[in-house]
């Protein structure tokens, strides 16, 4: 993992109180999606992508709406991945906010959904 990322992950989480925070369930909670299955799987079966030179890791107000969200035991959305070809693999496609403030408040598993690639 990108221990600059984690950092700034911590940072966030500390800055909205939440430092102390412990999951009382495997993951957050999920909005259903209307046309694919959500599935809850272990944070550690999905590759992440790093953002670009030049490009912030965290938008303060998205990440403090996931944070809110969290703290408050609201559903948000799954993640967006694709299937990679290991079995139970997966490619962080939508959803970078989601994963990494979830893994750094220690949650050991994540809700996704499968989408096909773009091309």
């Amino acid at each position: 993992m990108n221990s600059t990322l984690d950092a700034e992950a911590a940072e966030l989480i500390a800055r909205f109180g939440m430092s102390s925070f412990t999951p009382v369930a495997k993951s957050y909670v999920a909005l259903p999606s209307p046309s694919q299955e959500t599935v809850v799987v272990p944070m550690n079966h999905i590759e992440v992508f790093e953002r670009g030179p030049g490009v912030a890791n965290f938008n303060l107000k998205r990440a403090l709406a996931v944070l809110v969200g969290i703290r408050n035991g609201s559903a948000l959305p799954p993640i967006e991945v694709h299937k990679l070809e290991q079995q139970d693999r997966y490619k962080l496609y939508d959803g970078f906010h989601r994963y990494h403030l979830s893994r750094i408040l220690g949650f050991c598993c994540i809700p996704i959904v499968v989408v096909s690639p773009p091309y």
